[in-house]
């Protein structure tokens, strides 16, 4: 209960940035992680009862994650300007998993599983891969947002492995905890990317 309070007042938090501000990176952090507490809520005290629904949510919330830390990674990062055939395929990898995310409710659900880890996993590397390169270019934010993001790729791979029977991961206190340390670690980040912008203003 701890660690999904902590998601929900980051997202709390992030909401009312957005209100203020208006800057799309806010929506792109509260709606990646509003998936993130259902896909918690779902593992931990699955209080959805709807039966076709509530199989599907855990792979549902997945790719939403996904593809909104695509489009969250895009703005952050300012790919279109210092990345521009990376902003594009990290566009084409977010549009393509919550396109997933809908369409595969009405397919069996073994392909829908395994679609939905591979498509997810791959988004989690393209993200982490675009911050990685223009951290290496000198892009100060970009590695500020690789390490907050590697808890969550890390439990991304080790929650893929559990689903397809490599690993046995009984519990989501560890990956609750991943996700509420990147919540907080990616906040921090998006802080103080709008200080450095500021600073360029004054």
């Amino acid at each position: 209960i701890l660690l999904c309070s902590i998601i929900l007042v980051m997202i709390v938090y992030n909401s009312v940035i957005f209100v203020v501000i208006k800057h799309i990176s806010y929506l792109y952090y509260v709606i990646a992680y509003i998936f993130v507490l259902l896909f918690i809520f779902k593992q931990q005290w699955n209080p959805i009862t709807f039966d076709m629904f509530d199989r599907n949510i855990s792979l549902f919330s997945v790719c939403f994650t996904a593809g909104f830390f695509c489009f969250m990674a895009t703005s952050i990062l300012d790919t279109k300007i210092h990345l521009p055939k990376g902003d594009m395929f990290l566009r084409i990898m977010g549009s393509v998993n919550i396109t997933y995310a809908i369409v595969g409710l009405f397919i069996p659900r073994p392909y829908y599983s395994r679609g939905a880890l591979i498509i997810s996993i791959f988004a989690g590397v393209c993200c982490m891969a675009t911050s990685v390169i223009l951290a290496l270019r000198g892009h100060k934010i970009a590695r500020l947002i690789a390490l907050a993001w590697s808890a969550g790729v890390v439990f991304l791979f080790l929650f893929s492995f559990g689903m397809t029977g490599f690993l046995s991961i009984d519990s989501m206190f560890f990956p609750a905890i991943a996700f509420a340390i990147e919540s907080l670690l990616v906040s921090m980040v998006l802080a103080y990317r709008f200080k450095l912008i500021n600073q360029d203003y004054l």
